[in-house]
C-alpha cells in the first residue's frame, strides 16, 4: 500500500490518501483522517450488498486487513455503498467475504466446474443480508470466479 500525506487541514487535520495496489479493476483510493478519526473506503467496503469484485476478492481481503490497523472501536467508516460503520461492521464484512472464498475454493479444488459451484450455492446464508440489488449471490460468485480464471471476467 502506497501512502501520500496532503497538506493538513486549517483545523490541523492531515489528509492521509491511501492508494492500494490492488489487482482490481475498480478504483482503489482510501482517505483516513486520524485526527477525526474517519477511514473512507470507497469500493473497498460495501454495507447495503455484496461488493462488485473488479479483480480478485482475495486482493480486496487483504486490502481490508491492511487497512484494520487504522481502525479502533470509535473510527467511523464510510463505505463506498451504504451506511456508515465502524470496526465491527468492517469485521462483519471481511468474515462474509472470507467464508464466501472458503466454500468456492474449496468446491474448485475439488475439481467443481462454474455451474456445479453456481448451483451449490456457497453464498446461500449470507444472501438475505447481502444478496440483493445489482449484485446478488449468484452474481458475487460470478465475480469470484472470474478472479479465479474458472470464468471469463
Amino acid at each position: 500500500m502506497m501512502c501520500r500525506f496532503c497538506e493538513p487541514r486549517p483545523e490541523g487535520d492531515p489528509i492521509r490518501q491511501l492508494l492500494q495496489v490492488l489487482p482490481q479493476k475498480l478504483g482503489g483510493i482510501v482517505v483516513h483522517l486520524p485526527v477525526a478519526n474517519v477511514l473512507v473506503m470507497g469500493d473497498l467496503l460495501t454495507m447495503d450488498g455484496y461488493p462488485v469484485v473488479g479483480g480478485t476478492l482475495r486482493g480486496m481481503i487483504e486490502a481490508i486487513e491492511g487497512l484494520m490497523p487504522l481502525m479502533n472501536e470509535s473510527t467511523k467508516i464510510i463505505p463506498g455503498r451504504g451506511d456508515i460503520t465502524d470496526r465491527d461492521g468492517v469485521c462483519w464484512f471481511l468474515e462474509m467475504m472470507r467464508t464466501c472464498e472458503a466454500r468456492i475454493l474449496h468446491l474448485w479444488r475439488a475439481n467443481a466446474n462454474a455451474p456445479e459451484i453456481l448451483d451449490a450455492r456457497p453464498t446461500w446464508d449470507f444472501d438475505a443480508c447481502w444478496g440483493h440489488g445489482d449484485v446478488t449471490g449468484r452474481h458475487f460468485t460470478k465475480m469470484i470466479l472470474a478472479g479465479l480464471g474458472a470464468l471469463p471476467s
